[in-house]
């Protein structure tokens, strides 16, 4: 995933129609390949629509505990946005390499979540195969609120 995205999208003087232009734009086109489990514009633009603040992050892991270290990374970059904001919901892309997404790492990634957000958490989520990351995993997260 382009680390520009999460520059580009955190930008606090774009307005919300164009944050929404934003994603829909720059993140559809990167999750549309053959692997694909799940979100498309219609996911995106109905998360959109019923937030008007965002925050998006995104974290990478590798290696064995790849999920855990990129939710991790994911959730401390948030900070405290996730404890502060009441109903948020969340929209979550994890991007994996050559090694598949498994089962278990897919649980340890929201039972993380969960632990994080208490039974709060309302969440959308898809996932595709970017080969370039090899052993990597990556997960984008957009979380909104009012």
């Amino acid at each position: 995933m382009e680390k520009r995205l999460e520059e580009l999208f955190n930008n606090s003087s774009l307005t919300v129609e164009e944050l929404k232009n934003v994603f829909v734009n720059h993140l559809v086109p990167l999750v549309h390949g053959g692997d694909l489990i799940g979100l498309d514009r219609g996911d995106v633009e109905h998360f959109m629509d019923d937030s008007d603040k965002f925050r998006l992050v995104i974290g990478t892991g590798a290696g064995e505990s790849r999920a855990i270290d990129a939710i991790e990374e994911v959730l401390t970059k948030l900070g405290s946005v996730v404890e502060e904001v009441d109903h948020a919901k969340y929209l979550m892309y994890i991007e994996y390499g050559t090694d598949d997404l498994m089962m278990d790492e897919l649980v340890r990634i929201m039972n993380c979540c969960e632990e994080k957000t208490g039974d709060k958490m309302e969440i959308v989520w898809g996932a595709g195969r970017n080969n370039e990351l090899g052993n990597q995993l990556e997960i984008l997260l957009l979380v909104g609120w009012k």
